[in-house]
């Protein structure tokens, strides 16, 4: 265990038992953020799976320091999730299953991320990622519907009245009570 920040290295070309593998990896800076953080975007490929472009953009935000805003980003992920699936699955027709994420972290606060990616033709990886960057620039912008936010938010609430009553909630709760009262005290539901 230690408390130093994670370290981040560039993966060149690799061989990898039976399979030769070749990532591409861009790193640039964040206009107006921390020379520290870049956004990266990253294309895998195999010749035996299809091409895996993935777009990450660093997020400072300390989830315990300020849960309100921890919560705006996984919205804001949910909201980026129906706009990757919108475009890069049905206009584009490019993958059937794209993804949008974010992962904030309590260990190293400040450290986390939001990404896109899917599982594409090699010859499509590029217009995937433009999409991924077009679809960030306009959330950026506020580009958000009432339709894509009700229906990003829906299944948080739907599920707040189930957790109340859910054992494996309140047991992963109990289960932070001695070393982090604090996530317990903010988790509690009423029933």
């Amino acid at each position: 265990f230690t408390s130093a920040l994670p370290s981040s290295m560039m993966i060149g070309r690799t061989l990898t038992p039976g399979v030769f593998m070749s990532i591409s990896r861009n790193e640039m800076p964040v206009c107006g953020l921390p020379s520290l953080l870049v956004r990266t975007r990253q294309k895998i490929h195999s010749p035996y799976c299809p091409s895996v472009a993935q777009v990450f953009w660093p997020v400072n935000i300390d989830p315990d320091a300020d849960p309100q805003a921890a919560r705006a980003i996984a919205v804001l992920a949910s909201i980026m999730r129906l706009k990757v699936t919108a475009e890069i699955r049905e206009a584009l027709g490019a993958t059937y299953s794209p993804s949008a994420s974010s992962s904030l972290s309590s260990l190293y606060p400040g450290w986390g991320y939001v990404s896109a990616g899917a599982e594409v033709k090699p010859e499509d990886a590029d217009k995937v990622i433009q999409a991924m960057e077009k679809i960030v620039s306009e959330l950026r912008a506020g580009v958000v519907s009432d339709d894509e936010f009700s229906r990003a938010i829906t299944p948080s609430l739907e599920a707040l009245p189930q957790n109340a009553t859910s054992n494996g909630y309140w047991l992963g709760l109990i289960s932070q009570a001695q070393g982090r009262p604090d996530v317990m005290e903010r988790g509690k539901l009423s029933a």
